[in-house]
């Protein structure tokens, strides 16, 4: 089993071998499907992991986005560590957390903020750990959006997870929705 496991994973992540700072890029259709559903926002989103502004693009046709991240790839301003930041830059979050361990650390920052709104693109099986129900139940989330596609973070063709949104609003939900959102027909480019 664990031979077979590390064949997947290899062949996943392009050889085994991870990018540097894994750097995954969102695809911007995750976002695109994103943005009519965020209704009564602050005019104002924060994209603390921006990377090279595949969010905050297509965010920015609907808000004025402030896109940081710990490391400057060509889009907003780098050098600072979300979670490290004693504030928060605006009253709303929308990012996709770097995967793995530092998920539930973003999460648990972005509450600890007291941020109102915020929306985070993870991992389908994120919410199915036992350890992370608290972190579900300190503050419940509005909505669970499923997307209804494999999005393809190493642009080489061969998805391997499903994402979802998970989607606070200002106070716990006495119930989270779930939804599923259709992949865009065509995806279109954004300008900075």
């Amino acid at each position: 089993f664990e031979n077979v496991t590390m064949t997947v994973l290899q062949a996943a992540n392009n050889g085994g071998e991870r990018r540097e700072n894994d750097f995954y890029p969102t695809p911007i259709e995750c976002t695109q499907v994103l943005v009519p559903t965020l209704v009564n926002w602050p005019k104002v989103v924060w994209e603390p992991s921006c990377g090279d502004g595949e969010i905050a693009k297509p965010l920015s046709s609907r808000f004025k986005v402030i896109s940081t991240d710990l490391i400057y790839r060509g889009y907003g301003e780098g050098g600072i560590d979300f979670l490290k930041t004693p504030f928060r830059f605006a009253d709303a979050i929308v990012t996709n957390p770097p995967f793995g361990s530092h998920v539930s650390a973003f999460i648990k920052h972005a509450l600890d903020l007291e941020t109102p709104y915020i929306a985070m693109l993870v991992n389908v099986n994120l919410w199915h750990a036992a350890n992370r129900t608290k972190l579900w139940q300190r503050r419940t989330p509005e909505v669970v959006y499923a997307l209804c596609w494999r999005p393809d973070f190493t642009g080489v063709g061969r998805p391997y997870f499903n994402c979802v949104w998970t989607v606070w609003g200002p106070r716990a939900a006495p119930y989270t929705r779930y939804e599923r959102l259709a992949k865009p027909k065509q995806s279109f480019p954004w300008s900075p």
